[in-house]
């Protein structure tokens, strides 16, 4: 580590291999047998290298995990409780809570004493929005729940995407895409064909074949159609149950999903060049999910179509 005068500061033995930038005074390091531990600014080990994947620190904790299980140490290293494989901890939220997995498509959401604060467990859960978190039950039906665990929004949705200025894209069950605000309310009416989220107080929106912007008042905007919104990807009608989460882009869709590898979960990415395709090869894509499983390999992409 270097200063701003291209000073050597911090000098790292030659068993380190990679180092990350400080956080919070602390930094991550992993040696050459690719374990995690974490220095502090005098370049001191605050723990010792026996975790296996490590992040770093958010409001003065982190979350690690070894062959053990998971764990959330303290800036000086202390383990908050013991390491255990009842969960797998997946995201920290701004309040300092934390989403976990229980096992397969059950998810909530514990404190740093490894305590649920959620009342039930969801078959998915996305990264925190705007305060708030995207989830989905059993049958696939979205709603929110806040980052304290209390549901806000009841799973009752067809689709929701993440909260942007305040405004979530909903779907109902015809097929039609309006805005719901963090209060459950439905502030634009389900009347498009296709929905995208609110930036600079902009949303495009696609009603009988013409995509155009509207503002949050559902006023249209005197506005020439642009190359993008004449390219506005059609979001998933269906989304295959095993999906975490996706990006379109103009060829494929991309999508995360927790499988488990050996004692652990952990997430792959499967590439497929669009949704219907993903639908399509459901079956191959859980017969690859089985594969990795089975042999352990860390892999990191597969693809399941060529």
């Amino acid at each position: 580590y270097i200063d701003l005068n291209n000073e050597v500061k911090i000098k790292l033995p030659k068993s380190i291999k990679r180092a990350y930038s400080f956080k919070e005074g602390i930094a991550r390091v992993e040696n050459d047998n690719y374990k995690t531990g974490y220095i502090d600014k005098n370049g001191e080990n605050i723990t010792d290298f026996s975790y296996s994947v490590g992040f770093d620190f958010e409001n003065s904790l982190a979350r690690v995990s070894s062959k053990e299980g998971s764990t959330i140490i303290y800036k000086t290293g202390e383990e908050l409780f013991p390491k255990t494989r009842d969960f797998t901890i997946n995201a920290s939220l701004s309040n300092g809570n934390y989403e976990v997995s229980l096992g397969y498509k059950k998810w909530a959401l514990m404190n740093h004493l490894a305590s649920l604060v959620t009342k039930k467990t969801y078959s998915h859960m996305y990264y925190e929005s705007e305060g708030l978190i995207r989830v989905q039950d059993e049958n696939n039906n979205y709603g929110f729940i806040d980052i304290n665990g209390n549901e806000i929004i009841p799973t009752v949705l067809d689709y929701a995407d993440d909260f942007s200025e305040g405004l979530t894209v909903v779907k109902n069950q015809e097929g039609k895409y309006g805005y719901m605000d963090r209060y459950g309310v439905l502030v634009i009416p389900f009347m498009y064909d296709n929905a995208r989220g609110f930036s600079n107080n902009m949303a495009i929106v696609e009603l009988d074949g013409h995509s155009f912007y509207i503002d949050i008042t559902n006023k249209p905007l005197k506005t020439n159609e642009t190359k993008e919104s004449k390219t506005l990807l059609k979001a998933p009608t269906k989304v295959p149950p095993y999906v975490q989460d996706y990006d379109i882009t103009k060829d494929f869709i991309a999508y995360r999903t927790e499988v488990r590898v050996g004692p652990d979960w952990d997430y792959r990415v499967v590439e497929t060049r669009d949704i219907n395709a993903c639908l399509e090869h459901e079956d191959k894509v859980l017969e690859l999910e089985t594969e990795l499983a089975n042999s352990m390999e860390e892999l990191v992409k597969v693809k399941t179509l060529k």
